[in-house]
């Protein structure tokens, strides 16, 4: 492809961007959220604290990395009225900016024609479009990434001590957009030693500077923080409080779940040196010592859930937020991007150069640091235009690959063209259905291998114990009562470092209770060791729960404990008690008057003793 047709195929990919973004913006403009942000979401509280700035109002710490809501947002939110159209505009140029950027790097990298398929790619990117109304820092992160790859790219070519620096400048305003940006940050150090390897006093020079204007412009909001916290904890105070919300014994592999263990392990970590802090790295670690198995496969099923096709809405869904956008349905969605862009990755490196390991590395190392956390629908838009490059590439090798074939029909393009489509179903089966696959599949047997006795969490004043998996991206469903009464026979097992402490002692025992169409709650009886209780619909967890207070825990020899729990739908038809279909460990009975129900799940009973 000559230049000039390149650069007008890369005019119109950039000027079809802007168009796309600018219907999208158009259309969601009066949508919920984008004019006055919902109170209890992270937009809120960035233009709460982007007001606070504006008008002199510093916070004592940083919770949120602070480089949107200090500098980005107050002079925007100074237009007043008209901030809103020009949050729109200028997160409309990023995003028209990193397909630009993308382009340019893919062409230094692959070629002009996968450059070319790259920016059309990321032009017509549902979610990366779908974003760029909202006052989120998504799209200007996927800019700084896009922009990172390109000075990488011409610092490789040129290695000049000019693009090395403004390498590592674009890489800390991305560390003070989002913090996993430190996780680039290795590769990069290294990527640059082997630039100058020849050179060693040159490349430990460079790499020095590189990791002074990173952590430099880091300073002020870090010890501000340390004033706060009294411990050196970096830009934001929140890395405990993010890493807690997808690393515990009850965590979720995605979405956003808050159970006692996080907000046990995070009262821990808020605490002062002095007074006997905890941080929640140190409690992953104690936990990874107790059940090793436990939280890898956590991690395996987090790594599954990034590639899926699956998207997990927070703050925004798609489904309400950009139902009015007529062109959302027509843009390409995560999975169209991601298929091709993983078959590259799965077909191998042979006769690559350092230039295509940084690229895969940035792409991992992403991956990594955001399965390290949790996964979220807005976590994967800043890795969308390093998607597309792959992907682009991927395309290219497929038509380079037929071209061969047609030219000379030999063994060797057959084998390439094989690898390839082999390579394609290969990652279609991750996108589309392996994490889908393994819930269905396997899960329940995994789950009843690596954590037996079910989940079983506490400290010295209070033990929790169900059998159940997480609330949100696990097999909870509703269980819908007809007009027969069910009778549930829940076993549990409290640990052995708890019976002691348990028996006899106070507790509450409860089940996730689903109303039906008109509200109406089934009336339920809880029964344990002649202790008969009618319980209360209480919430918990964004969910509704019928809980009973019982005055004393009774135990087995074995720890174990029954509660039974006899629900009447009665005056409530159509309402529902929740199971876990991917929890079974025999510990759960379903009974009619006429009949036992093979269900294959358990019932989502919890006990929980205050001692």
């Amino acid at each position: 492809m000559k230049t000039k047709r390149f650069f007008i195929f890369m005019l119109v990919a950039v000027i079809l961007a802007i168009a796309v973004r600018a219907v999208v913006c158009i259309q969601l403009f009066d949508a919920p959220d984008v004019q006055v942000p919902n109170p209890q979401t992270d937009m809120a509280t960035y233009k709460r604290l982007a007001l606070d700035v504006l008008d002199g109002k510093w916070p004592d710490h940083f919770d949120y990395q602070p480089l949107y809501y200090t500098l980005l947002l107050p002079p925007i939110l100074a237009f007043k009225s008209a901030a809103v159209p020009v949050l729109m505009t200028i997160q409309t140029a990023f995003a028209a900016l990193a397909v630009a950027a993308i382009a340019s790097s893919t062409a230094l990298l692959f070629g002009r024609r996968p450059a070319i398929i790259a920016a059309f790619l990321l032009a017509l990117a549902k979610f990366h479009a779908f974003y760029t109304p909202f006052m989120l820092y998504e799209v200007l992160q996927s800019f700084w990434i896009s922009m990172l790859f390109l000075l990488l790219i011409l610092a490789w070519k040129r290695n000049t001590w000019k693009l090395w620096l403004a390498a590592a400048a674009i890489l800390s305003l991305a560390a003070l957009t989002r913090g996993n940006a430190l996780f680039f940050l290795p590769g990069i150090i290294v990527f640059q030693i082997h630039r100058n390897r020849r050179t060693p006093k040159r490349a430990c020079a460079i790499a020095a500077t590189i990791l002074t204007i990173y952590f430099v412009p880091q300073l002020p909001f870090s010890i501000k923080n340390y004033h706060y916290t009294g411990r050196w904890c970096g830009a934001s105070t929140a890395g405990d409080k993010v890493l807690a919300l997808g690393n515990t014994p009850e965590a979720p592999p995605g979405g956003l779940e808050y159970p006692w263990t996080y907000h046990h392990w995070c009262k821990l970590s808020d605490k002062r040196p002095e007074e006997g802090r905890i941080s929640v790295p140190t409690n992953i670690l104690r936990w990874f010592a107790q059940n090793p198995a436990q939280v890898i496969e956590l991690q395996f099923r987090k790594l599954l859930l990034f590639w899926h096709k699956q998207e997990i809405p927070n703050n925004v869904n798609i489904e309400h937020h950009g139902r009015d956008c007529t062109i959302l349905p027509y843009l390409l969605p995560f999975w169209i991007i991601a298929i091709p862009a993983l078959a590259f990755l799965l077909t191998g490196w042979k006769r690559t150069s350092p230039r295509h390991h940084i690229l895969a590395y940035l792409v991992l190392a992403f991956c990594a640091a955001t399965v390290l956390f949790y996964i979220l629908a807005r976590f994967r838009i800043a890795i969308i235009p390093m998607l597309c490059i792959l992907a682009g590439a991927f395309v290219e090798r497929i038509i380079i690959a037929i071209k061969n074939y047609k030219a000379r029909p030999s063994d060797q393009a057959r084998r390439r063209i094989l690898l390839l489509g082999l390579a394609t179903v290969a990652s279609s089966a991750i996108v589309l259905s392996a994490f889908t696959l393994y819930q269905d599949l396997y899960e329940a047997d995994v789950a009843k291998a690596i954590t037996p006795n079910g989940i079983a969490v506490g400290d010295d004043s209070t033990t929790l114990v169900y059998d159940h998996g997480p609330l949100t991206i696990g097999g909870i469903i509703p269980f819908p009562l007809e007009s027969q009464p069910l009778a549930i026979h829940k076993r549990l097992i409290v640990p052995p470092d708890k019976v002691k402490l348990t028996q006899g002692a106070p507790f509450v025992a409860r089940i996730i209770a689903v109303p039906n169409q008109h509200g109406q709650y089934p009336s339920m009886t809880f029964i344990h060791n002649n202790q008969t209780v009618k319980p209360i619909l209480v919430q918990d967890r964004f969910i509704h729960w019928m809980q009973a207070d019982f005055k004393s825990l009774q135990l087995e020899q074995d720890g174990s404990t029954s509660i039974e729990i006899i629900v009447d739908p009665g005056q409530a038809p159509g309402s529902a008690i929740g199971i876990d279909r991917l929890r079974n460990y025999g510990r759960t009975t379903f009974k009619t008057p006429s009949q036992q129900l093979n269900l294959f799940a358990e019932a989502t009973v919890e006990i929980q003793s205050n001692h």
